[in-house]
């Protein structure tokens, strides 16, 4: 959380940004990325492993026409205790975040089919991917995912609104928009 202040001040010191070593940058540097910005398309190639099946074909999905109010993004590892977390999280507010056109999109940096089948249990939304490309894939390049679990909250427009780990973050801002159904 307060990676994006620390990213703030380094901003205005240009000499403390450039003492700070390489990994350090690229991670401040990550803490901004596409905020504010159209999203990349999410591209998958071939195997592909979702939520029912192994897909012989690359899939596309473009971040422009993904047809919903908001669209989280959830880049995480099945081993990863903090990504579990967010899975809980996410599944425990899915019925929610659908009443309010929100769609969910599970981006896993799994290697094997085992490590993304274990955690398979918790996602009640379709979009769920795996391509066994783990953190070097290209998904998790174009979207500058240093560590995980990162969430990618998206507009209508595909344009990124927050990147963090936090899921009551992107939950926040999803609430603030959606007006509540007095009935």
């Amino acid at each position: 959380n307060i990676l994006p202040v620390i990213a703030d001040h380094l901003e205005k010191r240009p000499a403390a940004l450039a003492a700070l070593s390489g990994s350090v940058k690229n991670m401040m540097a990550s803490v901004k990325i596409l905020t504010g910005q159209k999203a990349p398309d999410l591209v998958f190639k071939s195997p592909v492993r979702t939520q029912t099946d192994t897909v012989s074909k690359d899939i596309i999905i473009e971040t422009g026409n993904l047809d919903a109010a908001y669209t989280i993004l959830l880049f995480y590892q099945g081993e990863c205790p903090s990504c579990e977390d967010a899975l809980i999280d996410l599944a425990n507010k899915y019925k929610q975040l659908e009443d309010q056109n929100v769609r969910v999109i599970a981006i896993s940096a799994d290697t094997t089919d085992q490590g993304f089948e274990k955690k398979l249990a918790y996602h009640q939304w379709p979009d769920n991917y795996c391509d066994f490309s783990g953190m070097a894939g290209d998904n998790f390049k174009n979207y500058g995912v240093l560590g995980v679990p990162t969430l990618f909250l998206l507009d209508q427009e595909g344009v990124v609104v927050k990147k963090t780990a936090m899921v009551d973050e992107v939950i926040k801002i999803v609430d603030k928009k959606t007006p509540v159904d007095p009935a």
